[in-house]
């Protein structure tokens, strides 16, 4: 499996005969244990969550916590596609309730119910994502907001689930 590189880092590898291919959504959910790595060439994503060292022997990772990590798993390009996959996969399982929805998710990621206090949070920061789609859209595109305001308000739902302290430290 190779991994997805953003284009800048393509570019800035030396060696441009050899275009990076990256494998296919389908192929490339996979550990990263499985992952093609060129010597050469750095995953920016990995690099920030302490990959080891692809020139060198590693006979032990670093481990780090810093705020790149953070803002890569909030605000970069894969937790957002796989929120999005997750937001579509919550729609057809559990239907158009918004409560069977936050539950199913819940289940699913943290392989436990939610507490009812989890369970008000997420419903009241949907409805907040929800309430600023709207007001951000422009007053001729209101109604298009509206009906896909759910849909990017469960998306961000999903993102904050994927970043939960229980999420990302599994004990």
């Amino acid at each position: 499996m190779k991994p997805r590189i953003p284009a800048a880092a393509v570019e800035a590898n030396t060696d441009k005969e050899s275009s990076w291919k990256p494998s296919s959504e389908e192929e490339a959910s996979r550990r990263t244990i499985y992952a093609f790595i060129k010597r050469g060439l750095v995953v920016p994503m990995l690099e920030v969550l302490d990959l080891g060292d692809t020139v060198s022997s590693c006979p032990q990772r670093q481990i780090t916590t810093v705020a790149p990590q953070a803002l890569t798993l909030f605000n970069g390009d894969f937790v957002n596609e796989q929120a999005a996959h997750f937001a579509e996969r919550l729609r057809k399982e559990a239907g158009p309730d918004l409560r069977s929805r936050l539950e199913l998710a819940w289940r699913l990621a943290m392989c436990r119910p939610p507490t009812s206090s989890e369970l008000a949070a997420m419903e009241a920061y949907w409805e907040q994502e929800v309430s600023r789609s709207i007001t951000e859209a422009p007053a001729g595109q209101r109604e298009l907001a509206r009906s896909e305001a759910g849909h990017a308000a469960l998306t961000q739902v999903c993102r904050v689930i994927f970043n939960l302290n229980e999420f990302v430290y599994p004990d």
